[in-house]
Protein backbone atom coordinates (compact mmCIF):
# COMPACT_ATOMS: atom_id res chain seq x y z
CA UNK A 1 0.00 0.00 0.00
CA UNK A 2 1.21 3.51 -0.78
CA UNK A 3 2.28 5.73 2.15
CA UNK A 4 -0.43 7.85 3.75
CA UNK A 5 -0.16 11.57 4.40
CA UNK A 6 1.07 12.65 7.83
CA UNK A 7 1.22 16.44 7.51
CA UNK A 8 -1.12 19.21 6.42
CA UNK A 9 1.26 20.44 3.71
CA UNK A 10 1.11 17.00 2.07
CA UNK A 11 -2.68 17.33 1.84
CA UNK A 12 -2.39 20.83 0.39
CA UNK A 13 0.07 19.61 -2.25
CA UNK A 14 -2.42 16.93 -3.34
CA UNK A 15 -5.26 19.45 -3.52
CA UNK A 16 -3.07 21.68 -5.73
CA UNK A 17 -2.22 18.71 -7.96
CA UNK A 18 -5.87 17.81 -8.47
CA UNK A 19 -6.93 21.43 -8.87
CA UNK A 20 -4.37 22.01 -11.64
CA UNK A 21 -5.75 18.99 -13.52
CA UNK A 22 -9.34 20.18 -13.03
CA UNK A 23 -8.41 23.66 -14.28
CA UNK A 24 -6.87 22.09 -17.37
CA UNK A 25 -10.13 20.29 -18.12
CA UNK A 26 -8.91 16.79 -17.30
CA UNK A 27 -11.99 14.57 -17.40
CA UNK A 28 -10.75 12.05 -14.87
CA UNK A 29 -9.87 14.79 -12.37
CA UNK A 30 -13.31 16.36 -12.82
CA UNK A 31 -14.97 12.98 -12.24
CA UNK A 32 -13.17 12.62 -8.92
CA UNK A 33 -14.74 15.88 -7.79
CA UNK A 34 -18.15 14.88 -9.12
CA UNK A 35 -18.20 11.47 -7.43
CA UNK A 36 -16.50 12.42 -4.17
CA UNK A 37 -18.11 12.08 -0.75
CA UNK A 38 -15.58 13.25 1.87
CA UNK A 39 -13.53 16.30 0.91
CA UNK A 40 -10.53 18.22 2.15
CA UNK A 41 -10.77 21.95 1.42
CA UNK A 42 -8.16 24.65 0.85
CA UNK A 43 -8.81 28.38 0.71
CA UNK A 44 -6.33 30.06 -1.65
CA UNK A 45 -5.23 33.71 -1.29
CA UNK A 46 -7.32 34.78 -4.32
CA UNK A 47 -10.51 33.89 -2.39
CA UNK A 48 -11.08 30.70 -4.42
CA UNK A 49 -11.27 27.19 -3.03
CA UNK A 50 -9.70 23.87 -3.89
CA UNK A 51 -11.39 20.56 -3.11
CA UNK A 52 -10.08 17.00 -3.21
CA UNK A 53 -11.81 13.77 -2.17
CA UNK A 54 -10.30 11.81 0.68
CA UNK A 55 -9.09 8.95 -1.49
CA UNK A 56 -7.01 11.33 -3.60
CA UNK A 57 -5.83 13.63 -0.80
CA UNK A 58 -4.79 10.85 1.58
CA UNK A 59 -1.77 9.38 -0.20
CA UNK A 60 1.67 11.04 -0.21
CA UNK A 61 2.51 12.91 -3.44
CA UNK A 62 -0.48 11.57 -5.30
CA UNK A 63 -0.98 12.04 -9.03
CA UNK A 64 -3.73 11.14 -11.47
CA UNK A 65 -1.62 8.34 -12.94
CA UNK A 66 -0.85 6.85 -9.53
CA UNK A 67 -4.47 7.18 -8.42
CA UNK A 68 -5.87 5.58 -11.56
CA UNK A 69 -3.44 2.66 -11.45
CA UNK A 70 -3.84 1.88 -7.72
CA UNK A 71 -6.44 -0.90 -7.18
CA UNK A 72 -6.03 -0.63 -3.39
CA UNK A 73 -6.97 3.05 -2.92
CA UNK A 74 -9.56 3.16 -0.19
CA UNK A 75 -11.40 5.96 1.59
CA UNK A 76 -11.72 3.75 4.66
CA UNK A 77 -7.94 4.04 4.94
CA UNK A 78 -7.49 7.69 3.94
CA UNK A 79 -10.36 9.09 6.05
CA UNK A 80 -8.72 8.14 9.39
CA UNK A 81 -5.33 9.37 8.15
CA UNK A 82 -6.76 12.79 7.35
CA UNK A 83 -8.76 12.90 10.60
CA UNK A 84 -5.51 12.54 12.55
CA UNK A 85 -4.50 15.89 11.08
CA UNK A 86 -7.77 17.78 10.59
CA UNK A 87 -11.09 18.05 12.44
CA UNK A 88 -14.34 17.99 10.51
CA UNK A 89 -15.83 21.33 9.47
CA UNK A 90 -17.87 23.16 12.10
CA UNK A 91 -19.93 24.85 9.37
CA UNK A 92 -20.64 22.11 6.79
CA UNK A 93 -23.61 23.97 5.27
CA UNK A 94 -21.39 26.97 4.46
CA UNK A 95 -18.70 24.70 3.00
CA UNK A 96 -21.35 22.84 0.97
CA UNK A 97 -22.48 26.16 -0.49
CA UNK A 98 -18.89 26.95 -1.47
CA UNK A 99 -18.55 23.49 -3.01
CA UNK A 100 -21.73 23.93 -5.07
CA UNK A 101 -20.50 27.34 -6.27
CA UNK A 102 -17.11 25.79 -7.15
CA UNK A 103 -18.75 23.00 -9.16
CA UNK A 104 -21.09 25.41 -10.96
CA UNK A 105 -18.15 27.61 -11.99
CA UNK A 106 -16.35 24.60 -13.46
CA UNK A 107 -19.40 23.00 -15.02
CA UNK A 108 -19.18 19.91 -12.80
CA UNK A 109 -22.34 18.10 -11.75
CA UNK A 110 -21.63 16.65 -8.27
CA UNK A 111 -23.43 13.57 -7.05
CA UNK A 112 -26.51 14.29 -4.98
CA UNK A 113 -25.86 14.17 -1.23
CA UNK A 114 -28.45 12.22 0.75
CA UNK A 115 -29.26 11.69 4.39
CA UNK A 116 -27.81 8.18 4.20
CA UNK A 117 -24.75 9.34 2.27
CA UNK A 118 -24.09 13.00 3.08
CA UNK A 119 -21.16 14.96 1.75
CA UNK A 120 -18.65 15.68 4.51
CA UNK A 121 -15.86 18.23 4.73
CA UNK A 122 -12.85 18.61 6.96
CA UNK A 123 -11.95 22.06 8.28
CA UNK A 124 -10.85 24.45 5.57
CA UNK A 125 -7.09 24.95 5.35
CA UNK A 126 -5.62 28.26 4.24
CA UNK A 127 -2.52 28.15 2.08
CA UNK A 128 -0.58 29.66 -0.76
CA UNK A 129 -1.32 27.59 -3.83
CA UNK A 130 1.98 25.93 -4.73
CA UNK A 131 3.15 25.32 -8.25
CA UNK A 132 3.48 21.60 -8.85
CA UNK A 133 7.13 22.24 -9.67
CA UNK A 134 7.53 23.86 -6.24
CA UNK A 135 6.33 20.81 -4.33
CA UNK A 136 8.36 18.48 -6.55
CA UNK A 137 11.80 20.07 -6.17
CA UNK A 138 13.10 17.53 -3.67
CA UNK A 139 13.02 13.74 -4.12
CA UNK A 140 10.34 11.93 -2.19
CA UNK A 141 11.35 10.40 1.12
CA UNK A 142 9.77 7.08 0.20
CA UNK A 143 10.17 5.15 -3.04
CA UNK A 144 6.82 4.52 -4.71
CA UNK A 145 5.81 2.75 -7.90
CA UNK A 146 5.18 5.26 -10.67
CA UNK A 147 3.80 4.81 -14.17
CA UNK A 148 5.92 6.97 -16.48
CA UNK A 149 3.07 8.45 -18.50
CA UNK A 150 1.70 11.95 -17.95
CA UNK A 151 -0.68 13.82 -20.24
CA UNK A 152 0.42 17.21 -18.87
CA UNK A 153 0.82 20.04 -19.72
CA UNK A 154 3.36 21.29 -17.21
CA UNK A 155 2.29 23.80 -14.60
CA UNK A 156 4.58 26.35 -16.28
CA UNK A 157 2.90 25.87 -19.66
CA UNK A 158 -0.62 26.05 -18.26
CA UNK A 159 -0.01 29.24 -16.26
CA UNK A 160 2.32 31.26 -18.49
CA UNK A 161 0.56 34.20 -20.20
CA UNK A 162 0.23 33.66 -23.94
CA UNK A 163 1.25 30.01 -23.71
CA UNK A 164 -1.73 28.55 -21.88
CA UNK A 165 -4.06 29.24 -24.81
CA UNK A 166 -1.70 27.50 -27.23
CA UNK A 167 -1.01 24.51 -25.04
CA UNK A 168 -4.59 23.90 -23.87
CA UNK A 169 -5.33 20.32 -24.83
CA UNK A 170 -2.37 20.10 -27.23
CA UNK A 171 0.03 18.42 -24.82
CA UNK A 172 -2.53 15.71 -24.14
CA UNK A 173 -3.12 15.17 -27.87
CA UNK A 174 0.61 14.87 -28.55
CA UNK A 175 0.99 12.51 -25.59
CA UNK A 176 -1.92 10.35 -26.72
CA UNK A 177 -0.60 10.03 -30.29
CA UNK A 178 2.87 9.17 -29.00
CA UNK A 179 1.44 6.55 -26.65
CA UNK A 180 -0.82 5.17 -29.39
CA UNK A 181 2.17 4.69 -31.69
CA UNK A 182 4.02 2.83 -28.94
CA UNK A 183 1.02 0.60 -28.23
CA UNK A 184 0.67 -0.14 -31.95
CA UNK A 185 4.19 -1.57 -31.76
CA UNK A 186 3.33 -3.56 -28.60
CA UNK A 187 5.64 -1.48 -26.38
CA UNK A 188 4.53 -0.97 -22.78
CA UNK A 189 4.60 2.04 -20.45
CA UNK A 190 7.48 1.81 -17.99
CA UNK A 191 6.55 1.29 -14.34
CA UNK A 192 9.28 1.60 -11.74
CA UNK A 193 9.84 2.15 -8.05
CA UNK A 194 11.63 5.43 -7.45
CA UNK A 195 12.00 8.31 -5.02
CA UNK A 196 12.32 10.70 -7.97
CA UNK A 197 9.38 13.04 -8.55
CA UNK A 198 10.74 14.82 -11.65
CA UNK A 199 9.59 12.37 -14.29
CA UNK A 200 9.38 12.29 -18.10
CA UNK A 201 6.12 12.68 -19.98
CA UNK A 202 6.35 9.11 -21.27
CA UNK A 203 8.73 6.16 -21.14
CA UNK A 204 8.07 2.87 -22.94
CA UNK A 205 9.92 -0.41 -23.21
CA UNK A 206 9.92 -3.56 -25.32
CA UNK A 207 11.64 -5.50 -22.54
CA UNK A 208 15.12 -4.80 -23.88
CA UNK A 209 15.18 -1.10 -24.77
CA UNK A 210 13.71 1.88 -22.92
CA UNK A 211 12.67 4.97 -24.87
CA UNK A 212 12.04 8.22 -23.00
CA UNK A 213 9.86 10.93 -24.54
CA UNK A 214 9.69 14.55 -23.46
CA UNK A 215 6.73 16.30 -25.07
CA UNK A 216 6.51 20.05 -25.62
CA UNK A 217 3.36 21.88 -26.65
CA UNK A 218 5.23 24.50 -28.69
CA UNK A 219 8.33 24.47 -30.87
CA UNK A 220 9.78 27.63 -29.32
CA UNK A 221 13.50 27.65 -28.68
CA UNK A 222 12.84 27.98 -24.93
CA UNK A 223 10.87 24.71 -24.99
CA UNK A 224 13.64 22.98 -26.94
CA UNK A 225 16.18 24.14 -24.34
CA UNK A 226 13.93 22.83 -21.58
CA UNK A 227 13.12 19.51 -23.25
CA UNK A 228 16.73 18.73 -24.09
CA UNK A 229 17.84 19.51 -20.54
CA UNK A 230 15.07 17.39 -19.07
CA UNK A 231 15.97 14.38 -21.22
CA UNK A 232 19.64 14.60 -20.28
CA UNK A 233 18.83 14.88 -16.58
CA UNK A 234 16.26 12.09 -16.58
CA UNK A 235 18.94 9.79 -17.96
CA UNK A 236 21.18 10.53 -14.98
CA UNK A 237 18.54 10.78 -12.26
CA UNK A 238 16.36 7.81 -13.16
CA UNK A 239 18.54 5.54 -15.31
CA UNK A 240 22.14 6.29 -14.21
CA UNK A 241 23.35 2.76 -15.01
CA UNK A 242 21.24 2.10 -18.09
CA UNK A 243 21.39 3.46 -21.62
CA UNK A 244 18.02 4.82 -22.74
CA UNK A 245 16.88 6.23 -26.07
CA UNK A 246 15.83 9.88 -25.71
CA UNK A 247 13.21 11.57 -27.88
CA UNK A 248 12.01 15.18 -27.95
CA UNK A 249 8.47 15.58 -29.32
CA UNK A 250 7.42 19.00 -30.67
CA UNK A 251 4.35 19.86 -32.79
CA UNK A 252 6.37 21.29 -35.71
CA UNK A 253 9.97 21.95 -36.69
CA UNK A 254 9.71 25.57 -35.53
CA UNK A 255 12.99 26.62 -33.93
CA UNK A 256 14.63 23.38 -35.17
CA UNK A 257 13.94 24.01 -38.85
CA UNK A 258 17.63 24.64 -39.41
CA UNK A 259 19.67 21.51 -40.21
CA UNK A 260 22.47 22.69 -37.92
CA UNK A 261 20.20 23.08 -34.92
CA UNK A 262 18.55 19.69 -35.45
CA UNK A 263 21.98 18.08 -35.85
CA UNK A 264 23.11 19.74 -32.63
CA UNK A 265 20.29 18.11 -30.70
CA UNK A 266 20.95 14.75 -32.38
CA UNK A 267 24.63 15.03 -31.39
CA UNK A 268 23.52 14.93 -27.75
CA UNK A 269 21.93 11.53 -28.35
CA UNK A 270 18.39 12.91 -28.68
CA UNK A 271 16.03 12.15 -31.57
CA UNK A 272 13.50 14.80 -32.57
CA UNK A 273 9.96 14.05 -33.72
CA UNK A 274 8.39 17.23 -35.11
CA UNK A 275 4.84 16.22 -35.98
CA UNK A 276 1.31 15.98 -34.64
CA UNK A 277 -1.82 13.90 -35.15
CA UNK A 278 -1.51 10.80 -37.29
CA UNK A 279 1.90 11.88 -38.56
CA UNK A 280 3.29 11.77 -35.03
CA UNK A 281 1.81 8.35 -34.41
CA UNK A 282 3.40 7.07 -37.62
CA UNK A 283 6.75 8.66 -36.74
CA UNK A 284 6.74 6.97 -33.32
CA UNK A 285 6.00 3.60 -34.92
CA UNK A 286 8.84 4.10 -37.41
CA UNK A 287 11.28 5.04 -34.66
CA UNK A 288 10.34 2.10 -32.44
CA UNK A 289 10.35 -0.21 -35.44
CA UNK A 290 14.06 0.51 -35.91
CA UNK A 291 14.65 -0.52 -32.31
CA UNK A 292 12.44 -3.61 -32.36
CA UNK A 293 15.20 -5.99 -33.52
CA UNK A 294 16.77 -5.38 -30.11
CA UNK A 295 14.10 -7.68 -28.70
CA UNK A 296 16.16 -10.60 -29.92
Amino acid sequence: MRPLIKEENQIIANVATLQDAVDQGNGYARSLIARGTNFVVVSWPDATFGFAPSRFAGYVQNSLDLHLSDPEKDGKVTDPAISKILDYSESPAKTEASFQKYCKRLGIAPRRATEKKPRRFWKTMSAKRPLIDDVSEAPAAIAVIRMLSSTGPSTYESRSPGIAVITSGLHQKLHNETLAGAKDMKWEVVSLQTTEVALPDLAVTNGKVTVVFEIKSTSRLADVYCGVGQLLLYSQWIWPKTTVQRVLVIPSSGSLTSTERRAGVNALGIDVLAASGGELRAAVKKLLGKLSPARG
